[in-house]
């Protein structure tokens, strides 16, 4: 290849997005919010949770119920389901099926 190198950090415009679960109800409802807006047109296009896989999707979250300290046993997530995407591209509802 002729041409210049071109650094890809000096030429993109990086901007660093971190996210909170900022709550979670009893009806195992929630809110995750990030902290810059994000494209939530790729993240629809693109988003799965994969239970047969949990590897493949963008969470992988366990849970402890009362009697994690006589089975030691760290519950897995089934299913995280986007409820809906906020007007602001920082916010998604979800509601969480654990097992």
């Amino acid at each position: 290849m002729n041409g210049p190198i071109i650094d890809p950090n000096m030429t993109i415009d990086w901007t660093n997005i971190t996210y909170s679960i900022t709550k979670v109800n009893t009806d195992s409802t929630g809110t995750l919010k990030f902290s810059n807006p994000v494209n939530f047109t790729w993240l629809k296009e693109n988003y799965h949770y994969s239970w047969s896989d949990p590897n493949r999707g963008f969470f992988r979250v366990y849970w402890r119920d009362v009697d994690f300290y006589n089975n030691n046993q760290n519950k897995s997530l089934l299913e995280f389901d986007i409820t809906d995407f906020g007007d602001d591209n920082m916010t998604i509802n979800f509601t969480l099926t654990f097992d």
